[in-house]
């Protein structure tokens, strides 16, 4: 009953994500949005901040290459405006499959070539649901995104999925691991797991109350990050 539950409340974050998304339909409002989320870190006196994204077209409304370019025009602004250096992270969804995972990964080169943009950003993310796709489908752009000197975030691990994580892990190509809820032996995971995450000095990114609202953690106090962080391995909480 408690692993429906959980699976019911995950399904559930990924639809209102699913609903957020519909209010950047054009650029105007995605401009709006890049601009109003970053001035709230400058009103935090924030003095690093990368911002994920992910980019879409949208018939008649806007292309990859205008999400990314309206993005990165608001990013340059807000930074000679205010005290505050900003990078992207430029995100695929794996459940939009591999193919435009490529077509993501060619746009971002394009930019990275334009010395107007090219040092704003700063890597490629994998994220989306966990249930839809397999991240070893993602391999080979994850291979030709590193030849192209982007560091790598993935999430991995939010849900059990031992082949998947391994195969993820012994590839070598992960430069962060995002969530990683099921990593640790002693939250479901096994020893191999940390031992791959530990050998390549992977940080780990957590978002705690991200994994307690979607039921993929029950509580604080069952959370992974007091046993990476017991053992002195770097954690990053966002």
């Amino acid at each position: 009953m408690q692993k429906c539950r959980i699976s019911f409340i995950f399904h559930r974050c990924f639809e209102v994500f699913r609903i957020l998304h519909c209010l950047t339909d054009n650029l105007v409002a995605l401009r709006t949005i890049t601009r109003d989320v970053i001035r709230e870190f400058v009103e935090d006196n924030v003095q690093y901040l990368e911002l994920r994204t992910t980019p879409k077209v949208i018939i008649g409304k806007m292309t990859k290459e205008q999400y990314i370019e309206t993005v990165l025009d608001v990013i340059g602004e807000e930074m000679k405006a205010n005290n505050i250096t900003i990078r992207l992270l430029l995100s695929v969804d794996r459940a939009r499959g591999v193919d435009d995972a490529w077509d993501t990964l060619r746009v971002t080169k394009q930019y990275m070539s334009q010395e107007k943009y090219k040092n704003l950003i700063c890597g490629l993310d994998i994220s989306g649901n966990p249930n839809v796709g397999d991240l070893c489908d993602y391999i080979p752009v994850l291979e030709e995104a590193r030849k192209e000197g982007l560091k790598l975030a993935v999430h991995v691990a939010e849900v059990l999925n031992e082949k998947e994580t391994l195969h993820v892990l012994k590839s070598g190509l992960v430069s962060r691991v995002g969530h990683g809820s099921y990593i640790h032996h002693k939250c479901g995971g096994t020893h191999e797991m940390v031992n791959l995450v530990k050998n390549f000095s992977i940080p780990i990114e957590i978002c705690i109350s991200s994994n307690i609202k979607s039921g993929t953690v029950k509580s604080i106090s069952d959370h992974h990050f007091q046993h990476w962080w017991k053992e002195g391995h770097p954690v990053i909480i966002c």
